[in-house]
């Protein structure tokens, strides 16, 4: 577990849906109109095709694209609920698909019978390759926050990092008003590295070190920890805050 990266459902999802999509069938989808055009406009082949041609070359990049996404997906990631991200990689894709193909015959006013077939080709695919590789996967012993978790880890998160953010402007507003420029350069950075290097390396604030999504059956829920930090840090944080805007308009 400790050498994957640990990913939620949901970005499990998103990055298999995009990772499929982007890549090989956007290098195609330049590729391949400027090709088609070029056979057309020549008199090469007819429109017919060079369609059928594109869309099933389209429909082989998208497999490769697929097992592209997969691969890094089964060497790189922790999937703590295979199933469920599975599923909801097949929903995304699919309601792309008839997202997309609903704006095109929006615009177009009129149904292609190849690219329909395309859809249902790649959806198939897509369905395949996907539910048979998160369904052979084994869960990995995490538990998953709630949305309502996620959403607390990453305020405390950024809670914690903005108790960085607040002190670094104390300087600015000190520093000469000649060598500002030179401060948000260098000095603001090398300032706010020094902190955070302070912050990761000192014993008082270990327990203070940035949350995670997951947590092991035995374990608290990170909200719990959460809820702690944010109620330590937000008075904190609204304090220098406000002293920080007071000092400016002295």
């Amino acid at each position: 577990m400790s050498d994957k990266i640990q990913r939620t459902t949901f970005g499990v999802m998103t990055s298999h849906v995009i990772s499929s999509s982007s890549l090989f069938p956007a290098l195609w989808l330049i590729v391949g109109l400027i090709g088609k055009s070029i056979l057309i406009s020549e008199n090469l082949i007819n429109e017919t095709l060079a369609n059928s041609i594109y869309y099933a070359i389209m429909l082989l990049f998208f497999y490769f694209g697929t097992k592209y996404s997969l691969y890094y997906i089964n060497k790189k990631v922790a999937v703590s609920f295979p199933k469920e991200s599975g599923q909801q990689s097949i929903i995304l894709f699919i309601s792309l698909v008839i997202l997309v193909n609903f704006g095109l015959f929006y615009f177009e006013q009129s149904l292609n019978t190849l690219r329909n077939i395309f859809s249902l080709l790649l959806v198939y695919m897509f369905i395949t390759l996907t539910k048979k590789f998160f369904n052979s996967l084994e869960e990995t012993g995490y538990l998953e926050c709630t949305f309502i978790g996620q959403i607390s880890v990453i305020l405390a998160n950024l809670s914690i990092l903005t108790l960085f953010v607040i002190p670094a402007g104390f300087v600015a507003t000190f520093a000469p008003k000649e060598y500002m420029l030179e401060y948000f350069i260098f000095m603001e950075p090398t300032l706010f590295i020094i902190m955070l290097i302070i912050y990761w390396k000192t014993d008082i604030f270990k327990k203070l070190s940035l949350l995670s999504f997951f947590y092991q059956h035995d374990e608290p829920k990170p909200i719990k920890k959460a809820s702690v930090i944010l109620a330590i840090t937000l008075p904190v944080n609204s304090i220098l805050f406000y002293v920080l805007i007071y000092i400016n308009y002295l």
